[in-house]
């Protein structure tokens, strides 16, 4: 890692490849006495706190516990910091910690990218897909033979379940108003 951090800082910043290979190596040589955060900065200085635990810049720290206070402002920094859920599109579990998302059929909530997971993405039987797009047929009442318009249809998974839902004897119109995501 150390030497692909430093091929890149050189490709990328001219001379800076011997000074990220020093700190690297510093933190590398120190890493037991590093301290991220001290717990102690929680009450003394909130925002140092949040800044450091969770890699925020100060002035955004200052306006979260400004407007919500330390309580409801780590709670919300502490959920953008964690993982989002994996949530898959499949007709059978792919791999035994996956998890039915009751009401959504089709849908499954993985714990990670498990090998059972990765072989199914791998064989295309199953798809990552967030499960508010793949309950949007289901919400919407979609049924074989109708016409449907996807207006947002940015890469296509949902268009994908809404097709399905048509049938044969439907159709579907799919138009992506962002060109960012049509160039994707």
């Amino acid at each position: 890692v150390v030497h692909e951090a430093v091929e890149y800082a050189k490709r990328h910043v001219g001379r800076g490849g011997g000074l990220v290979n020093g700190v690297l190596r510093a933190i590398l040589r120190d890493k037991d006495q590093l301290v991220l955060w001290r717990m102690e900065d929680r009450d003394s200085d909130p925002k140092r706190y949040l800044g450091q635990r969770y890699g925020l810049p100060g002035w955004l720290n200052k306006r979260l516990l400004a407007r919500f206070g330390l309580e409801e402002a780590e709670s919300l920094v502490s959920a953008f910091a964690s993982r989002p859920p994996l949530f898959l599109r499949a007709k059978e579990a792919p791999g035994p910690s996956a998890t039915p998302v009751e009401g959504v059929s089709g849908a499954w909530r993985a714990s990670g990218m498990t090998p059972e997971v990765k072989a199914a993405l791998l064989e295309g039987s199953a798809f990552v897909q967030d499960v508010g797009s793949q309950v949007i047929s289901h919400l919407c009442g979609v049924t074989p033979g109708m016409r449907v318009l996807d207006a947002c249809a940015g890469l296509g998974g949902k268009t994908l379940m809404l097709a399905e839902a048509v049938g044969e004897a439907g159709s579907v119109v799919a138009v992506e108003p962002l060109q960012a995501k049509r160039e994707i």
